[in-house]
């Protein structure tokens, strides 16, 4: 549900004016095995930027958030992300990159009070759809060939019309021979007219050095196109 995510990530910029400190808990106050690694890394097209969004947690996935004290901390590639909080949110860490200086291999390393380090690794690498889409599309089969994914990847395809009574089309389809189809039939769920189309790749993998409690980390990557559909 990663595209998910990326939605919820856009509202809870919006929301950072309106921060106060709630939903939060401090480092000392609290068993250090007890601590939930919850970290998101999403980027998109659009933006040419990605946002690392880095939050411990007590207790597991949907506890109060935690924040760190001195000399515990977290590093992006041995550069600390700074603290920050929204009302709805609690206390969170976040850096925002260009995505042409993030491609490729990084490390978050948080370190608790007792000085003990937990690495974590992980690679982003965004995809692309090799040719550009024309203004207007026939239907039919579209198929889009992919640079910087694998065949057997996931690909979440959300295409939205115009109209309210469509319920528009929100499926995974897997990328095969290096492209991604979307069927004649999938695009029954849309009208003719403008649409848009947003491909959203996500990836979870399970935080493989961390405390008992374990934790989640998330990669999405996304693309916006729009375009016009046409056809019968």
């Amino acid at each position: 549900m990663g595209y998910k995510y990326f939605l919820w990530i856009a509202m809870f910029t919006a929301s950072l004016a309106a921060c106060n400190n709630i939903d939060e808990t401090t480092e000392p106050d609290i068993d250090p095995n007890s601590i939930y690694f919850d970290y998101k890394i999403t980027g998109d097209e659009e933006s040419s930027e990605v946002t690392c969004l880095v939050q411990y947690r007590y207790g597991g996935p949907e506890g109060e958030s935690l924040k760190l004290d001195s000399p515990s901390g977290v590093l992006l590639d041995n550069k600390p992300l700074l603290l920050d909080s929204a009302q709805q949110t609690g206390a969170f860490y976040e850096a925002r990159i260009p995505m042409n200086e993030f491609i490729g291999n990084h490390t978050l390393t948080f370190t608790n009070l007792e000085g003990k380090k937990y690495n974590e690794a992980f690679q982003f690498s965004p995809f692309s759809i090799e040719q550009e889409m024309g203004d207007t599309v026939e239907r039919g089969n579209i198929s889009l060939p992919l640079e910087g994914t694998k065949d057997g990847n996931i690909i979440r395809v959300v295409l939205i019309d115009t109209s309210f009574k469509t319920d528009d089309l929100n499926e995974v389809i897997l990328v095969k021979g290096g492209s991604l189809t979307i069927t004649k039939a999938q695009l029954k769920k849309v009208t003719n007219g403008p649409v848009t189309l947003q491909l959203y790749e996500e990836k979870d993998q399970r935080i493989k050095n961390g405390t008992g409690k374990g934790g989640n980390l998330s990669i999405t990557y996304s693309i916006t196109k729009e375009f016009e559909l046409v056809g019968d």
